[in-house]
């Protein structure tokens, strides 16, 4: 599949929502890019993004 500019951009504003989400009951209630920059463990980022991923590519 060839990513066109309109597909990259789409992909680009749902990683910025995602990062800026506040997530119940993870990360101290904190948004990704609070936790990271707080000093907080990119692997716990990571997790949250594999599993949110397995999902969407699940639907």
């Amino acid at each position: 599949m060839k990513a066109t500019a309109d597909t990259l951009a789409r992909i680009g504003w749902a990683w910025a929502l995602w990062m800026s989400a506040r997530l119940p009951g993870q990360l101290e209630g904190k948004a990704a890019w609070e936790w990271l920059r707080d000093g907080g463990p990119v692997d716990d980022v990571l997790v949250l993004v594999r599993q949110d991923v397995a999902s969407w590519a699940a639907a």
